[in-house]
């Protein structure tokens, strides 16, 4: 398996429908970046896509908010930065602790069974995806990326 970043083109926005996934997440945790990029695996037809990062005025500082597509699960994911560090244009690493994963209460009965019965292969996969991710995705500036998880 290979996550790869890159730019979303419109016939993928169309096809995984990312606009209106950005319009539902928008409503439920307000404005939300729209950068335009993910982390993809196409063989698996899996994609991670930042969505907000926390504030400190929130008290989410080092909150990251990502939508983990996976296995036609729509997985809303909440990391925070537990330690970093590194130069720009340079290697850096990242410590990841999860604070939340899951899928939306109103998924159907099926998609909430496929979640809870491949929750490891999800997590083993979304680890994948924040490696590849690094620490900016597509606009990452790490010639090299180090990531360790306390989950």
């Amino acid at each position: 398996m290979t996550y790869v970043n890159e730019y979303i083109s419109t016939e993928d926005r169309a096809r995984y429908k990312i606009d209106d996934m950005e319009k539902k997440y928008e409503r439920l945790l307000g404005l939300i970046s729209r950068g335009g990029g993910w982390t993809i695996d196409r063989v698996k037809n899996s994609y991670l896509i930042k969505i907000k990062s926390g504030r400190n005025f929130d008290n989410e500082s080092g909150i990251l908010y990502f939508i983990f597509y996976w296995g036609e699960l729509e997985i809303l994911v909440k990391t925070i930065t537990l330690a970093y560090g590194g130069e720009r244009n340079a290697a850096q690493w990242c410590k990841y602790g999860l604070v939340e994963i899951d899928i939306d209460d109103t998924a159907p009965k099926d998609q909430q069974v496929i979640f809870k019965n491949n929750y490891d292969a999800i997590i083993s996969d979304l680890k994948y995806a924040l490696i590849a991710y690094k620490d900016f995705g597509i606009l990452s500036n790490s010639t090299d990326f180090e990531a360790t998880f306390d989950f």
